[in-house]
């Protein structure tokens, strides 16, 4: 559902709550596997690489093609709700219980999905910190409306997703 088609964002976020709510269970990373019983960190990475179509863009023919498209330069389309989410998505993956080790297969898919992901999140951390100018009288304070944060809600997601990878 993530991976199909760019024109209906909020199919892309229910898609993406969806599996940041099975990684959520256990310790980041489902125990299921890629057998139809819904492993997040399976779903999102695969073993297909990006094609180019014939323009030379990059096709997006996986979850994680998706999600690093929502988060890339190109994904400012995106609303920013949608791309926060698509961080938590990479943060709920990436946390580690210390308790748990992964399987060599596990491990390799979460280096996989980190390594697709990670220049896009560098770039949004690194992104200047937006102001909120809001114009406030002294008797009715204006709180910022949701889509004034949205450049630093992106930031602020990306770098704790970063801080959660330990990067």
């Amino acid at each position: 559902m993530i991976g199909r088609n760019i024109r209906y964002p909020v199919l892309l976020n229910e898609g993406i709550m969806a599996l940041t709510l099975l990684a959520s269970q256990g310790f980041g990373v489902s125990p299921l596997g890629p057998d139809g019983s819904h492993d997040p960190t399976s779903a999102l990475s695969s073993t297909n690489s990006s094609s180019l179509d014939d323009s030379g863009v990059a096709s997006i023919s996986t979850a994680l093609d998706m999600v690093v498209h929502i988060l890339s330069p190109r994904g400012r389309i995106f609303p920013p709700e949608l791309r926060s989410n698509a961080c938590s998505l990479l943060t709920t993956i990436g946390r580690r219980d210390p308790d748990v080790l992964l399987d060599d297969e596990k491990a390799a898919l979460l280096s996989e999905v980190r390594e697709a992901a990670r220049p896009a999140l560098v770039a949004l951390a690194n992104e200047p910190i937006q102001s909120l100018d809001v114009p406030q009288s002294p008797t009715s304070p204006v709180a910022p409306s949701p889509s004034s944060r949205g450049p630093n809600l992106v930031r602020n997601a990306a770098v704790r997703t970063l801080s959660v990878w330990g990067l």
